[in-house]
């Protein structure tokens, strides 16, 4: 589909301006002072633009304007900024020069003078649930609420309570928050930028520019990567772009770059979880109550539907007897939280507390419950998984009583899962991936080596899909006359997914005619109006029915002019003579454009016209997958390699294996990331002292399995999916989940080792320190253990390791970077 190469919103063909931010670093204060004259004086600065008094209410922020026209110039209280107050990663100024550097320069120059700094600011978890700071109407009560949680409690053998700090993860695309502004005439304006919700970023753009919104038209032929923060978070980029390019009436183009991406931006809410579980001798679950509280940052933006997906992703593949699950949605005083990647189901599935007690306890919800159960009744964590799962095979259910069968599987608010086949996927994959002989060979390799350890995992995935997010988006298909080429508009943005692919595929398939003569034009606001955001891994199949309902009507259009050829020529006319006889300058001249838009009535957000909901549930379906994951531990440096990862998922009658196949490994590797190495750390002030990735760690080709296995479950179509696929973005992260319980194995085979309880907790991601933490590296067994055996080996001076080890075990020094030091 994409020939020679391929043009993102920064490498659009127009001459620009550019433009650099200046940030605020401090959570709470007022600003009293915004100096820009220095800045003014660098040669090659064209202006300065600054907040003005105007609201702008959907983002609690202000409205850009212009400074000045050059010269100095400065912003004092009560000329423009008025009773302003900021927070951490605020923008407060735009520098517009004429090269990137520049303008950069130019942000340092700026003089920004902030009064009462830090003051009364809520930047942990823990602060804003002392302080009561909710971000109202984003928090939901009893999500989930089943059965009866006190007989549930009394019925069981072992209740015991549980905390967890799920933390927070950065999208991290190649390509930032980027945007090209355009002036155009009668005040209209032009903007091309990365983003996965055009028509959302246009509509605020009218408010912020005060022009009716037909005068703003946002376009993009493609993102490098999205992830969710493009779904709302370039909507600030994009207005310093527009508004600047309002005032000078020339393009301005801004890109952030990592730092400022990183600062500016919010990623995926971290998470503080209490639970109270009751649980048979058997590992059955009777009772589980769960209350959450998320960092939504200053703003709502996607909370509450995060929140609400949170609660729901908790049950998972598991019988719940009794359940209650309430989540509560927290303001602080840093940039607003947003949509990343999987939305709220890997927090369902560690914000960590400053203080290490606190660390101590990290654990995640559902399956770190199911890990919990399993360390405190001595029992393999799969048993557990197995014995609570929603089960085909009646043999494996231990009581009648306990309906977890195939035929009953439904969440605990009520929702059947159609077509469950999340049990057979769990036997399968572990038959094809040989689990248990697998398992068997880590423990030989455990017992044979005293540094390095294995461990091999299995997890199973439910989740759950709502058209709520992209419902409604249209798409337009022209066919033209002279060849028979078609045109295809449709509301979706293409992030990476392939979605601009899979639309040319349903349309040649539809119409019958060459793939090659499709082409799918740029995202534009002004060809498919009020398109929905792209997000929800649904977006693809919402576009591709529209643009096959388009379809359906040029087929009725050319019926007519088919079966006249074929009557005439006693054979099928190929695509081209079809279009020509429909559409021709001297014939006939029939209308081959036709719109489609796809709107389902699954869920209870569409309404009918008085409002009443047409659905019952959040969600309109479900797939199901499995993973296994196989780890080596490196015992003194704390890292993880991961060996071989297997994963058989249901996607339903897929459009294109081969993408199907990229995105669930994408996603897989994403989960990898966010379970095992990215780690946001922010100081007192609430700034992000992990910018870029020489602090901060995503997932790069050594994280990848060696062996990745991965299968598609063949011959099922999903009676209820378009053409019969299912949505395959997001689902695949949780699966990732199974490199990090393979890592926990690895680490309680070092504690077994050294005579230390098996069953643990430890903080997430499960980075180099944790492991070496959860190891106990540093008490004197373990550090003299590895002294003495190093001096055994006959590789160092034997007295010199001797002494060091008597030194670790009188606790002279932790072992680690002192003892290191000491050698």
């Amino acid at each position: 589909m994409l020939l020679q190469y391929v043009r993102y919103t920064d490498d659009q063909q127009i001459p620009a301006l550019f433009g650099y931010p200046v940030l605020s670093e401090v959570a709470t204060g007022k600003l009293e002072h915004l100096d820009v004259s220095e800045a003014l004086k660098i040669e090659g600065v064209v202006d300065v633009a600054v907040w003005a008094r105007r609201s702008f209410a959907a983002f609690g922020r202000r409205v850009w304007a212009r400074s000045g026209s050059g010269g100095r110039y400065q912003v004092e209280i009560g000329e423009t900024l008025g009773d302003w107050r900021v927070l951490t990663g605020q923008q407060l100024a735009l520098v517009v020069a004429d090269s990137y550097r520049t303008a950069k320069r130019g942000a340092g120059a700026v003089q920004v003078k902030i009064a009462n700094a830090n003051e009364d600011a809520i930047i942990t978890l823990d602060q804003a649930i002392a302080a009561e700071s909710y971000l109202d109407s984003a928090h939901f009560r009893n999500t989930v609420d089943k059965g009866d949680l006190e007989e549930g409690f009394k019925a069981s053998d072992l209740v015991f309570e549980g905390t967890t700090y799920v933390i927070g993860q950065h999208a991290f695309p190649l390509e930032k928050q980027t945007a090209l502004a355009v002036p155009e005439e009668k005040k209209g304006m032009t903007v091309w930028h990365s983003t996965q919700g055009h028509d959302f970023t246009r509509a605020k753009l009218a408010g912020v520019l005060g022009v009716p919104g037909s005068s703003v038209v946002c376009k993009q032929s493609r993102a490098g990567g999205a992830f969710g923060p493009k779904n709302s978070r370039q909507v600030p980029t994009a207005a310093m772009a527009a508004v600047a390019a309002h005032k000078l009436d020339k393009a301005v183009r801004v890109a952030y770059e990592a730092t400022l991406e990183q600062l500016a931006v919010g990623g995926r809410h971290s998470f503080k979880t209490q639970y109270k579980v009751g649980v048979n001798k058997d590992g059955k679950i009777q009772a589980c109550n769960v209350e959450s509280w998320c960092n939504g940052g200053c703003t709502h933006d996607f909370t509450g539907f995060l929140n609400l997906e949170m609660g729901e992703a908790i049950p998972s593949v598991y019988w719940w007897p009794n359940m209650k699950i309430n989540v509560h949605a927290m303001k602080t005083n840093l940039p607003s939280n947003t949509a990343v990647r999987s939305f709220g189901s890997p927090q369902g599935d560690d914000d960590r507390d400053e203080t290490p007690e606190r660390r101590e306890r990290g654990n995640f919800v559902c399956e770190a419950i199911i890990e919990d159960v399993a360390g405190r009744l001595g029992k393999p964590v799969e048993e557990i998984r197995e014995i609570n799962m929603f089960l085909g095979d009646l043999e494996t259910v231990f009581f009648v009583d306990f309906p977890c069968t195939r035929e009953n599987a439904v969440t605990p608010w009520g929702q059947p899962m159609e077509y469950y086949n999340a049990d057979m996927l769990w036997k399968k994959l572990k038959q094809d991936a040989s689990f248990v002989e697998r398992e068997k060979q880590c423990e030989a390799f455990n017992a044979q080596h005293r540094w390095r350890k294995r461990g091999i995992s299995a997890v199973p995935l439910a989740y759950g899909h709502c058209y709520a997010y992209a419902a409604g988006t249209g798409a337009l298909v022209n066919i033209h006359g002279d060849d028979g080429s078609v045109t295809v508009h449709h509301g979706g943005c293409e992030i990476g997914q392939g979605i601009h692919t899979k639309v040319a595929q349903v349309v040649a398939v539809s119409l019958g005619c060459p793939l090659d003569l499709i082409r799918v034009a740029d995202t534009n606001t002004e060809v498919v109006p009020n398109a929905r955001f792209t997000g929800g891994s649904i977006t693809t199949e919402v576009v591709c029915e529209a643009a096959r309902q388009a379809c359906k009507q040029l087929l009725e259009t050319l019926r007519p002019h088919r079966e006249f050829l074929v009557k005439r020529d006693s054979k099928e006319p190929s695509w081209p003579e079809l279009v020509a006889a429909a559409n021709a300058v001297l014939g006939h001249q029939e209308k081959l454009s036709a719109t489609g838009i796809f709107s389902p009535a699954g869920n209870k957000y569409t309404t009918d016209v008085e409002g009443n909901a047409l659905g019952t549930y959040h969600g309109d379906y479900f797939t199901y997958g499995a993973g296994i994951s196989e780890v080596e531990l490196d015992v003194l440096t704390g890292e993880i390699r991961p060996l071989r990862s297997d994963i058989l998922y249901d996607v339903g009658q897929s459009i294109n294996p081969g993408i199907e196949i990229g995105q669930l490994e994408g996603a897989f590797v994403y989960g990898i990331g966010y379970y095992l190495y990215e780690e946001p750390l922010r100081d007192a002030r609430g700034v992000e002292r992990s910018q870029g990735v020489w602090a901060y760690k995503p997932p790069m080709a050594p994280e990848v399995p060696i062996e990745f296995k991965v299968e598609l479950l063949r011959d099922n179509p999903f009676p209820k999916g378009v053409l019969g696929s299912k949505a395959i973005g997001e689902p695949p992260f949780m699966l990732a989940y199974s490199v990090l319980g393979a890592a926990k194995k690895a680490i309680a085979s070092v504690r077994k080792e050294n005579g230390l309880p098996e069953h643990f907790q430890m903080p997430m991601p499960c980075t180099v320190d944790a492991i070496q933490k959860a190891c106990l590296l540093g008490s004197a067994p373990v550090a003299s253990g590895w002294v003495e055996a190093k001096a055994r080996s006959g590789a160092v001076d034997d007295a010199r390791w001797r002494a060091l080890g008597l030194e670790l075990r009188l606790g002279g020094s932790v072992f680690g970077w002192k003892a290191r030091e000491k050698l």
